[in-house]
């Protein structure tokens, strides 16, 4: 859907960043190739796929649900406005 998302906005001769933030949910490999390259939410799929396993064979077994967080983190690109490199430190201050 951000894929999606991003040729729409585009299509509307709008930017991202410039006019409009796009992030998605799930860390989709090509988001880091796009243009700009795409925020978004990681999550451990793997771990996520385990731990369903384990949960529907303990529900087929008759144990009772449980739940079970697992940890999430943003990946900041530039399609939430992060700079392509970043800004320059030290130095002369400019007036």
């Amino acid at each position: 859907m951000a894929l999606g998302a991003l040729d729409a906005i585009s299509a509307r001769g709008l930017r991202v960043p410039d006019d409009i933030g796009l992030a998605a949910f799930d860390d989709i490999p090509w988001f880091s190739h796009t243009d700009p390259p795409i925020t978004t939410i990681a999550q451990p799929t793997a771990e996520l796929g385990r731990v369903a396993v384990r949960a529907l064979a303990a529900l087929i077994a008759g144990e009772p649900a449980t739940s079970t967080v697992l940890p999430a983190h943003l990946v900041v690109r530039r399609s939430c406005g992060e700079p392509a490199t970043p800004p320059q430190t030290g130095g002369a201050a400019r007036e």
